[in-house]
């Protein structure tokens, strides 16, 4: 190509030096023509021979062609690629700076540069071209080479200007410079002109294969992706077409923004399959495309190559993945990509949603510390806010951990109307929790909290009811009734409350406030309201309803049985006897503390009986034997009662309470048949059997009693008494019973042996306590046995101690 170029401009310039020529030597114009001849067959380096020839032979220095001898030699040297061939341009430019040849010279230059693909210097050399003296083929040769020397340095302007002037030819370059032209148009964004430089160009031979992707491309990025896919498809049938699978991802790519992405699937997939690599864009597209066609395992595949980008196509590649992962049950990595997707902040909505999706999986999980801290940061303007509060009140109420729920909320500068809820609902069961754990002052004081908020009814309800149980445990029974009675006020036109705070249970929880209270005529009313309040609800623990209703007859029985109200209280522990749900022994007992009380002595012995038989390991078996023997000891029957005793010391030998009842009655009983020496035998059981302090003191009594009244043997018992350890006998209670004892002679109007004993007193405690008692009642005695000297000394001992108790009696019957 470059040989026929370089020939036609010679033919040009030797025809217009033809003219001039004369006088020519034969030789030496032979010699010119065959280095021409030489120069067009190609044959540089034989051609460059006969030019130097030439030139030292020709001795007119004259001769025209010297200078195209000489530029022959120039483009010998360019077209050889000669390193010298600049030498001989520059001394070309100063012998022929004016020469219209050096037009020429430049050519060659530029063509040289052209050819070795150094476009700057091409520009260099193709610009100091004077285009108005060449023809028009030669002048379109170097439009051309400067034009696409313009467009692969990027100056597409200069270059679309040239390449634009080509294509109005319609000769040689005349379908590579609309080629180029509609290039450059499209890198100008000027679509329109780019389409119609390639719609020339699109059907010939040498274009056909290539033209068909741009007009694609420049259809697809102005947005008609109609006309996209039209063409798109209709060039696909083209054999050997460039780029074919880049039109396939541009019709797929422009079936993807139609949103038509069944169509837009298989062209992008012939796409991925066939490219080495694919785009942050193609993974995307692909993904979501399968994500959309419910195809999660590919959409996965897709979005996890993009996963990582901090950028908006990587948030939103993790909300979809999240997606993907959801409906593949994969709920972790669902939970991780939504953690992702919310740690950026290109798209605040996708950011808040993955935000609150990520607390609701960290929930559903149990990472609730997790699902709190995310969930929290959607603000208060965000459409994902009253959802968001809601979920966090689902965590708080749901939350096992009350106390660290309490403290977080507690933490909180800004809480909404659902948070203040989860408040309350976290106080409240928190509160349950430690009423469990016997916690009450700590339940009481998150319970006077849930208190404080009526966000939710139902809570608040629930609230005043344990608050009321609370404070019975805590047998603070008039504040319990408090909350109890504000529980019913707010319970007004609410029924949907949680089964154990209903008002069966209520009043049930008051009745034994009242009961507490000893108000009984309340206490009453409350438990009949109660059982009649069951009526109206459903329990669905039917054992623990019975056994509610049977305990409030039970306490309303008792409650009469205390107001004195006997044949109603007989009633209601008849209830609880039929209806065999508990405390039967109990109900059993009390009706024959009923029959003892209306002197049915027998009645009471026969229920006693019974219960004792069906109930041989009742709890309150020790106190009915003890009724029982009672009982057969009202109607005389001692015997039968003391073998009851004596079974009671054998039934229950570790007893010690119950056994020193027993021996102090049958104490009793032996003493009353007065056999004091089994009697005393009795009450020394007493002692043996570490006593509380009332029994002992009772036990010790009865046996003073019978050593000093009945045997009037007070040294024995003094002797007694101190061989029981811890008991300490003191002088004034030795005087006391020495004394004791000669008084109980004197008032028997024993006068000889009550002489006897106070001689005895005196003679121990001459200074005792009783001893003015004693010479009293010593001179009276002897009064009586008419010893009036002896008596007169004793009434005189007394007349001088001074005024005293007895003076006056003394002075009148010693006088």
């Amino acid at each position: 190509m470059r040989f026929i170029f370089s020939s036609l401009i010679f033919l040009f310039f030797f025809n217009t030096s033809f003219g001039q020529f004369t006088g020519v030597n034969t030789d030496k114009d032979r010699l010119f023509k065959q280095a021409k001849v030489e120069y067009q067959n190609g044959n540089l380096e034989l051609s460059r021979h006969l030019f130097e020839n030439y030139l030292n032979t020709v001795t007119n220095k004259n001769d025209l062609n010297i200078v195209n001898a000489k530029l022959f030699l120039i483009k010998i040297a360019f077209d050889s690629n000669q390193d010298y061939a600049e030498d001989l341009l520059r001394d070309f430019e100063i012998y022929y700076s004016s020469d219209v040849l050096l037009n020429e010279a430049y050519i060659s230059k530029g063509e040289y540069e052209f050819r070795n693909k150094d476009y700057t210097e091409a520009i260099n050399t193709f610009e100091k071209v004077d285009l108005s003296g060449l023809n028009f083929y030669i002048e379109d040769e170097v439009k051309f080479k400067l034009a696409y020397s313009y467009f692969v340095k990027k100056q597409f302007e200069k270059a679309a200007v040239l390449f634009k002037e080509l294509s109005l030819t319609n000769r040689k370059y005349y379908y590579k410079a609309n080629y180029y032209y509609g290039i450059c148009q499209f890198l100008k964004n000027d679509f329109e002109r780019a389409i119609n430089s390639f719609n020339i160009i699109q059907n010939t031979e040498e274009y056909r294969q290539f033209v068909p992707y741009y007009l694609v491309q420049l259809y697809f990025t102005q947005g008609d992706y109609d006309k996209t896919i039209e063409v798109g498809e209709e060039k696909l049938k083209i054999k050997d077409v460039k780029n074919y699978y880049k039109i396939h991802h541009l019709i797929g790519q422009a079936y993807f923004l139609k949103k038509d992405y069944t169509s837009a699937l298989p062209h992008l997939e012939i796409y991925e399959q066939n490219t080495d690599k694919l785009r942050e864009e193609d993974f995307y597209q692909l993904g979501y495309i399968y994500h959309q066609l419910d195809k999660c395992k590919n959409a996965i595949t897709a979005f996890k190559e993009i996963a990582n980008l901090k950028n908006e196509m990587g948030q939103n590649a993790n909300y979809y993945l999240a997606d993907c992962y959801l409906k593949t049950g994969d709920k972790q990595s669902a939970r991780t990509a939504f953690k992702n997707a919310g740690n950026l902040d290109f798209n605040k909505m996708i950011k808040e949603e993955s935000l609150l999706n990520y607390g609701k999986i960290s929930s559903e999980m149990g990472y609730d510390r997790e699902a709190i801290n995310a969930l929290l940061t959607i603000p208060d303007s965000s459409p994902y806010y009253i959802e968001a509060q809601n979920v966090l009140k689902s965590i708080f109420v749901n939350t096992k951990d009350y106390a660290k729920a309490q403290q977080t909320l507690e933490q909180l500068d800004n809480v909404s109307s659902q948070l203040f809820q989860a408040y309350q609902y976290v106080c409240y069961y928190k509160a349950l929790q430690e009423i469990n754990d016997g916690e009450y002052d700590l339940a009481e004081s998150d319970l006077l909290k849930a208190a404080k908020i009526n966000r939710d009814i139902k809570i608040a309800i629930q609230t005043h009811y344990w608050l009321g149980d609370l404070l019975y445990r805590k047998g603070e029974y008039a504040k319990s009734n408090g909350y109890i009675d504000r529980y019913f006020v707010l319970l007004k036109g609410v029924d949907d409350v949680e089964e154990l705070t209903l008002p069966p249970f209520a009043l049930y929880l008051q009745g034994y406030n009242y009961y507490k209270l000893k108000n009984y005529p309340y206490s009453i009313e409350k438990f009949k309201n109660c059982i009649t309040s069951f009526g109206r609800y459903t329990i669905s623990d039917i054992n623990l309803k019975n056994r509610i209703i049977a305990d409030a007859h039970l306490r309303a029985g008792d409650g009469y049985y205390f107001n004195k109200e006997l044949e109603a209280a007989y009633k209601e522990y008849d209830y609880v006897i039929k209806s065999n749900t508990g405390n039967v022994d109990y109900a059993m007992y009390q009706q024959a503390m009923i029959k003892g009380l209306q002197d049915r002595q027998f009645d009471k012995i026969a229920i006693l009986e019974e219960m004792l038989e069906k109930h041989k390991n009742s709890g309150i078996r020790p106190n009915a034997l003890i009724e029982l023997a009672n009982a057969y000891s009202s109607i005389g029957q001692n015997e039968k009662a003391y073998e009851v005793y004596q079974n009671i010391i054998k039934e229950f030998p570790n007893e010690t309470g119950l056994i020193n009842t027993a021996y102090m009655k049958m104490g009793l009983i032996s003493y009353n048949k007065g056999d004091l020496n089994t009697a005393v035998e009795n009450y020394k059981n007493v002692l043996k059997n570490n006593p509380g302090a009332e029994k002992k003191q009772e036990a010790l009594t009865a046996l003073e009693e019978i050593y000093v009244n009945d045997l009037k043997e007070p040294d024995q018992y003094i002797e007694y008494i101190k061989s029981i350890p811890g008991v300490q006998v003191q002088g004034l209670y030795k005087d006391s019973l020495n004394f004791v004892t000669a008084k109980i002679n004197f008032d028997q109007d024993s006068v000889d042996t009550a002489i006897k004993s106070f001689d005895e007193y005196l003679n121990k405690y001459d200074r005792g306590y009783y001893a003015l008692d004693a010479h009293y009642y010593r001179a009276e005695s002897y009064l009586r046995k008419k010893q009036f000297r002896k008596a007169l000394k004793d009434y005189e001992y007394i007349i001088n101690q001074g005024f005293n108790n007895f003076y006056e009696s003394a002075l009148y019957k010693a006088a």
